[in-house]
């Protein structure tokens, strides 16, 4: 998280984090609760304005937040989510003032405007955008992993639609049908790769951004990567120690563990 301190401008991606971890957590707390659900969903959507007026990520904090729904707190009773109807209309309330900051304020960086990448950048269509964020989100998997050779400006360029593609495009396209597979099937442990896409998708889709990548747009999509490898060093601890004898001697455990 240097970026984010160091690079002034950027502490709103913090702001924006923090709101939308705070929307999440009290829509949840809401539906545990019956004495001050009001209360909870109420926080739950001042959270979630205050982040729109930090960042335009929090977009998708609605959706977000009825996929978890979906999936967890309604385990896919349509019912029980419609039953939140007012919750969602003050969520999706956000949009609004979404649209009418953007219609009284000029953005601050576009492709027009961008110093440092006009240049290159300048005409790039949304689907030279597109392709190049396949390259751009391996990239980002390949840092949460094997953080090296870190950089505050990537200076990434356009890329081509040839067969180098075809790596970066295959990991794409299997997330989102997983993540797919996962909400149209109610499977939980498939909520963290939901997470991920979607809080990358307002920067990594076919709007194009000054910068193509940038390693702060990843502070809260880690996140869902940080659970999903917890989930699955969970799975296979659970299943190795579950593999041990009862009562095996030294030697017995030896022989299971090599």
């Amino acid at each position: 998280t240097t970026s984010c301190i160091t690079y002034i401008v950027q502490r709103y991606e913090a702001l924006m984090g923090m709101f939308f971890l705070l929307t999440l957590y009290c829509v949840i707390r809401g539906a545990q609760s019956s004495s001050r659900r009001v209360g909870w969903y109420s926080t739950a959507v001042a959270a979630c304005i205050l982040g729109t007026g930090s960042k335009e990520v929090m977009l998708v904090a609605p959706v977000a937040i009825l996929a978890y729904d979906w999936l967890f707190l309604s385990s896919g009773n349509a019912r029980q989510l419609r039953g939140r109807w007012k919750l969602y209309a003050g969520l999706f309330l956000s949009w609004l003032l979404f649209a009418a900051l953007l219609a009284i304020s000029k953005p601050t960086a576009d492709i027009s405007s961008s110093y440092a990448l006009t240049y290159v950048w300048r005409g790039v269509s949304g689907a030279a955008y597109a392709a190049t964020q396949l390259e751009v989100v391996l990239r980002y998997l390949v840092l949460a992993v094997y953080p090296v050779n870190l950089c505050f400006d990537y200076w990434w360029p356009p890329a081509g639609m040839d067969l180098h593609l075809i790596p970066a495009a295959t990991v794409a396209s299997a997330m989102i049908l997983i993540a797919a597979v996962a909400v149209a099937r109610r499977i939980t442990w498939g909520y963290p790769l939901v997470w991920f896409l979607l809080v990358l998708a307002p920067t990594s889709s076919i709007i194009p951004r000054p910068d193509p990548m940038a390693e702060y747009r990843m502070y809260l999509p880690l996140a869902g990567l940080a659970v999903l490898a917890a989930l699955m060093i969970d799975a296979v601890l659970s299943r190795f120690i579950a593999s041990f004898p009862k009562g095996g001697s030294p030697s017995t455990i030896l022989t299971v563990i090599f």
